[in-house]
């Protein structure tokens, strides 16, 4: 797999939760065997602990974290896929530290079946595989006509399709032209400042949780618009009425939406989030920030076009425009996400 599509994975996985990149060397590979003697199988993250032998006889726990449960799970993996006593052999990144740690990439369990645990990444060992890249890669191309009558309508279910990873990250890598005083609290900015790293089931807002990676589902409740995400089991409201001053609005991680339909888009505004961030670089998110969504059906229905304009003269010198799509794909529900801590 190509370091630029690796990368590119990470960032959607800095999204879903935090980047193995932040932690893990994806430039280097690393193989070791021996014995799972723990696993955990829940959101945000799989993991096992691994007991090996070293050359000088002595032995080893490897604490060894995977992608999250729901990714695996449409990778086709359960957690009978492997299981506690089992010799493996797996290969993945080292740990950043220098210590007994690896993100897991690929296994290869004692009868010759290899798992591949990265979409798009490809089997190391063996051609009898368990698993597969489910819909993560799925283009358009591969995709049937909808049903009748579901190409005019968005209320559905929608699917972040891998295949084509740069246009579905929002603000990965965007050049962001900041004014003065948000580069001097940017250059202040460290990592662990960001409320993602304050608990592995911390629930993330606006505009931050629009980049999550898992199905997304838009429902139509008349006088408001209900966005549920799996990431999280994230729900966002939207009024279908006229902004109301922010003034008047207390702050909420969400923000407060306000929808209209323009030309069959639907145009959402969204004021007063108190999500600290808009990236994971440290660029500002006040209170003060003004979103603008706008989601679009394609004339074939297998597509919704998104764009988010941003606007904040005192964190951006103009407004930032970023975009990304989600693909209609058959049979796909938003899961419970069911985040587990510790």
């Amino acid at each position: 797999l190509a370091f630029g599509l690796i990368f590119s994975l990470l960032s959607t996985a800095a999204v879903a939760h935090h980047s193995p990149f932040l932690f893990f060397d994806p430039t280097q590979t690393i193989e070791i065997e021996g014995e799972i003697t723990k696993m955990v199988w829940r959101n945000p993250h799989a993991s096992f602990e691994l007991r090996s032998q070293e050359a000088d006889g002595s032995m080893r726990v490897w604490q060894v974290e995977a992608n999250s449960v729901s990714i695996l799970n449409r990778m086709n993996l359960t957690r009978d896929s492997v299981n506690v006593g089992d010799q493996v052999r797996m290969a993945g990144w080292p740990g950043k530290g220098g210590g007994a740690d690896i993100f897991v990439i690929n296994i290869l369990i004692s009868d010759g079946t290899e798992i591949v645990l990265m979409p798009g990444n490809e089997p190391r060992w063996s051609s009898d595989l368990t698993g597969d890249e489910g819909n993560w890669m799925v283009t358009e191309a591969d995709m049937d006509a909808p049903p009748q009558g579901a190409t005019n309508s968005i209320f559905d279910t929608w699917s972040t399709s891998l295949a084509s990873i740069r246009e579905i990250l929002m603000f990965d890598g965007y050049a962001f032209e900041l004014t003065e005083a948000a580069i001097s609290a940017r250059a202040g900015y460290q990592l662990y400042d960001n409320p993602i790293f304050k608990g592995e089931c911390v629930h993330k807002g606006m505009p931050t949780i629009m980049e999550q990676p898992y199905p997304m589902e838009l429902v139509d409740n008349g006088e408001v618009i209900t966005v549920r995400m799996e990431e999280g089991d994230a729900v966002r409201e939207i009024k279908m009425s006229e902004t109301v001053d922010a003034a008047d609005l207390t702050a909420d991680v969400m923000g407060h939406s306000f929808g209209k339909w323009e030309d069959n888009s639907l145009v959402v505004t969204t004021v007063k989030s108190s999500w600290p961030y808009v990236d994971m670089t440290g660029v500002q998110n006040r209170e003060d920030a003004v979103y603008v969504e706008k989601f679009t059906l394609t004339a074939d229905g297998k597509r919704l076009n998104y764009t988010m304009t941003v606007t904040d003269p005192g964190v951006f010198v103009e407004p930032v425009v970023v975009s990304k799509y989600w693909l209609r794909i058959e049979g796909v529900e938003v899961q419970p996400y069911d985040c587990q801590s510790g």
